[in-house]
């Protein structure tokens, strides 16, 4: 039952993850082109956005990859929210490495390299905002006593209570005490 939740919530993170930036490209397309373009000195409008569609469909499985060689689904119950954004920067960095790879062998010269900037910019901003407002959520279902998992401890001296109390200090780990084993037979 675990495991189902745990994948569930893993497939639903990464399409939201997808989508988000998904949602960064055509962001990024409007602040280039309409906030930026024609105001700053040496900034033309941008292609039509069609020409971009592309670099899209590129990222976005290429997402996929790159979060998996960072790490960036694996379990954060007990870990602090940096460890979290910077698997997230190392993914999004190198996703942004390779997709500027990319581009200069296939001579894409017509890539405005501002827009691409802004893209991934944007793209981690909202990927780590979505990741605060999850782990705020959860903490706070977690600290009212759902999505907990139990766990024993080894042992009944106190040594053994000082562990329990120790893992229960932290209720936003949602971990609940099912009791102690003991080790003498």
């Amino acid at each position: 039952m675990l495991k189902q939740q745990a994948r569930a919530i893993a497939i639903s993170l990464r399409a939201i993850d997808m989508a988000l930036l998904g949602l960064a490209f055509p962001i990024a397309y409007w602040i280039r082109d309409t906030l930026l373009g024609g105001k700053l000195e040496r900034l033309d409008g941008l292609y039509p956005i069609d020409r971009y569609w592309t670099l899209v469909a590129v990222t976005l499985p290429a997402w996929l990859g790159a979060s998996w060689v960072a790490e960036v689904y694996a379990g954060y119950r007990t870990k602090p929210l940096w460890t979290e954004i910077f698997r997230l920067a190392k993914a999004m960095t190198g996703l942004a490495l390779l997709i500027a790879a990319a581009g200069f062998v296939g001579k894409q010269h017509d890539i405005s390299r501002l827009f691409v900037a802004l893209y991934f910019a944007i793209g981690f901003a909202r990927l780590g905002s979505a990741r605060l407002a999850i782990r705020i959520t959860a903490r706070s279902v977690r600290r009212r006593g759902f999505n907990t998992r139990a766990f024993a401890v080894v042992g009944a001296g106190p040594f053994a209570a000082t562990v329990a109390k120790s893992v229960l200090a932290h209720a936003d780990w949602g971990f609940t005490l099912a009791g102690y084993i003991s080790d003498k037979a």
